[in-house]
């Protein structure tokens, strides 16, 4: 994806579709640091964007998303069994199914939300979707949503 920071920042300004605060943890070598990170996850479209927090918790838009995540070519499902984190489901590459990035949140609830949304995210999905709907004449609901959805990360050093 070529894109460049003032683009993505235009975009993570505005209106979420889900946003939230999530612990994440990110599959990376055994010589970094795999404790979870406490950030600000925005769901715009097919991106979803994060912030980090700073020492009150809370989060500066100002300062812009920290990197993003592009919903595409991944799969997201609920971790009931994650080893040392609760109320998780993960997003795994399709083109790498080694890689899991977990996400943490603070109730089943709250799991089944994100999840509907990030597979709701894909350019695909909402292709799918449209198609439905189109095809029953406009009388399509949540149940005409059914694809595989995807995701890699970017940072915002790619975005150039």
């Amino acid at each position: 994806m070529r894109s460049n920071e003032r683009d993505m920042s235009v975009v993570a300004a505005q209106r979420a579709d889900l946003e939230g605060r999530l612990s994440h943890k990110s599959p990376r070598s055994a010589l970094r640091d795999d404790r979870p990170r406490e950030r600000w996850f925005k769901l715009r479209h097919n991106l979803l964007f994060y912030y980090r927090l700073n020492e009150h918790g809370g989060v500066s838009e100002d300062e812009g998303p920290a990197g993003l995540f592009v919903l595409e070519n991944c799969h997201v499902q609920p971790e009931p069994f994650a080893a040392d984190l609760s109320f998780c489901f993960s997003v795994t590459l399709n083109s790498d199914p080694e890689r899991r990035h977990l996400f943490a949140c603070v109730s089943a609830a709250a799991v089944a939300q994100w999840v509907d949304a990030l597979r709701a995210a894909s350019y695909e999905a909402r292709n799918v979707a449209s198609r439905e709907e189109e095809r029953l004449g406009g009388r399509a609901g949540a149940g005409a949503r059914t694809a595989t959805f995807y995701s890699h990360l970017v940072t915002p050093s790619l975005l150039d």
